[in-house]
């Protein structure tokens, strides 16, 4: 997985890795297709002109998006839903409980599984679309789904999963378009903070 960076004129969007600073792609927004692509970090073009800058977070499809920042409904295992902005640490927005059945009540801020939850609307003419699911960085690993179906985790089964940018395609099937959907995001933070850290 990469975490996708943007940057468009008029005429070109040229996608390029985050992490390595590798170019993805080159797409003609004219008419809508890459003209290139699998670039390596070395590739001269000519970029002079105004540009826009996205570092694209949210439910992307066909060169549109729905952004995810935000206020969410959170709760921490046993406890009631309540209100927290994304991204950013639970720990910041005042979440000091102990985890239920932590070995050791000084393990504070709170450190355990956690829930992050958003209600949001797939416009219908987005049917037949790739939908992909960019929610930057997590503390610690997480569990993604539309609409109570897994669609995606990174955890300590991948090399360097801490600070990979997930990015997770939404089967169609899972989708109601047209309609109400929710994302349900299962946190496990292991230690220090928690939450959303990349949106």
């Amino acid at each position: 997985m990469f975490a996708v960076i943007t940057f468009e004129n008029g005429r070109l969007l040229l996608r390029f890795d985050k992490w390595t600073g590798a170019l993805l792609e080159v797409v003609d927004k004219r008419w809508g297709f890459a003209l290139a692509g699998g670039f390596g970090p070395q590739v001269d073009i000519k970029v002079d002109g105004a540009w826009a800058f996205s570092g694209a977070k949210g439910i992307l499809a066909g060169g549109r998006a729905l952004g995810l920042d935000g206020v969410w409904e959170f709760r921490i295992e046993g406890r009631r839903w309540r209100k927290i902005r994304v991204p950013g640490a639970w720990e910041d927005q005042g979440v000091k409980e102990v985890a239920p059945g932590s070995p050791n009540p000084s393990w504070k801020p709170y450190n355990g599984i956690a829930y992050f939850r958003w209600k949001f609307l797939v416009p219908g003419e987005w049917q037949g679309r790739t939908l992909v699911l960019y929610i930057g960085t997590m503390d610690d690993e997480d569990w993604v789904y539309i609409n109570g179906r897994l669609v995606g985790h990174t955890g300590m089964d991948k090399p360097n999963w801490w600070p990979i940018e997930r990015a997770y395609k939404i089967p169609s099937k899972f989708v109601n378009f047209g309609g109400e959907n929710e994302i349900l995001v299962k946190v496990y933070d292991r230690g220090e903070e928690g939450g959303f850290w990349g949106l």
